[in-house]
C-alpha cells in the first residue's frame, strides 16, 4: 500500500521536475536565437570592410586569428540552433553539447589570443611582453579546459516523455562552470591593466590617431 501511495507522488515529482527543465530549455532557445539574428546583423554590416581591409592584406597572426574566429562560430551557432530543434536522444545531446563546449572554448581562446597580440603590439612588440603574454594564456587555459572537461562530462540528459519532442533537456550537472567565468575574467583584467599602463604613457608622448584607435576600439 505505501509504494502505491508513492507512486503518485514520485509521478508528479518527476513531472514537476521536466517542466522545470523544459521551461529553462524554451528560455535558452529564445536567447540562442537571439544570439544567431545578431552574429547575422553584425556579419552582414561588417562584410563590407571586412572584403576591403582584411582580405587584401599580408597574412599574419592576427590575420589568422581573425579569420579562426570569424568563421567557426557559423558552425557553432548551427549546431546550437541544431540541438534545440532537433529530435535527439540523452547520448545525442551529450555528444553535441560536449562539440559546442569545445568549439565555444576553442573559440574563446582564439579571442583572448587576439586580445593578447594586440597588448604585445600596443608594447611595441616587447619580447618580455610577448612572453610574459604567452605564459598567461597557457596558466589560465589549461585550467580553463579543465574545469571545461569537467562541467562537459557531467552533463545527465533526461528522456523527454513525449519522445516526439525537439531539444535535449538537462537533468544535471556538475556546478563548476564558474571557474571558467573567473579564470576567462581574471585574465582579462590583466589585459586591461597593462593596455591601462601604456595608454597613459602613450597619450603623454604621442597624440597618434593608430594609437586611439586601438584604445578606442581594442577593448
Amino acid at each position: 500500500m505505501q509504494v502505491l501511495a508513492e507512486a503518485p507522488a514520485a509521478a508528479a515529482a518527476a513531472a514537476a521536475s521536466f517542466a522545470s527543465s523544459a521551461l529553462s530549455k524554451q528560455i535558452v532557445t529564445y536567447l540562442d536565437l537571439v544570439a544567431a539574428t545578431i552574429l547575422g546583423y553584425d556579419y552582414i554590416l561588417t562584410f563590407r570592410q571586412e572584403i576591403t581591409l582584411v582580405w587584401p592584406a599580408p597574412w599574419t597572426i592576427g590575420k589568422v586569428l581573425f579569420f579562426l574566429t570569424r568563421y567557426p562560430v557559423f558552425a557553432e551557432t548551427s549546431l546550437v540552433l541544431y540541438h534545440q530543434f532537433a529530435v535527439m536522444g540523452p547520448n545525442q545531446c551529450n555528444l553535441v553539447f560536449k562539440t559546442i563546449g569545445y568549439q565555444l572554448g576553442t573559440g574563446t581562446l582564439i579571442a583572448e589570443s587576439i586580445l593578447a597580440v594586440r597588448t604585445w603590439v600596443i608594447w611595441r612588440k616587447n619580447g618580455y611582453i610577448a612572453i610574459a603574454l604567452v605564459s598567461l594564456l597557457v596558466l589560465f587555459w589549461t585550467p580553463v579546459f579543465y574545469f571545461l572537461a569537467q562541467a562537459l562530462n557531467s552533463l545527465v540528459f533526461r528522456i523527454a516523455p513525449d519522445p516526439t519532442l525537439p531539444g535535449c533537456f538537462l537533468q544535471s550537472q556538475k556546478n563548476i562552470l564558474f571557474a571558467v567565468f573567473i579564470l576567462i575574467s581574471s585574465f582579462e583584467t590583466i589585459i586591461l591593466v597593462l593596455t591601462f599602463i601604456k595608454c597613459w604613457d602613450h597619450f603623454r608622448h604621442t597624440s597618434s590617431s593608430l594609437a586611439k584607435v586601438l584604445y578606442r576600439d581594442g577593448e
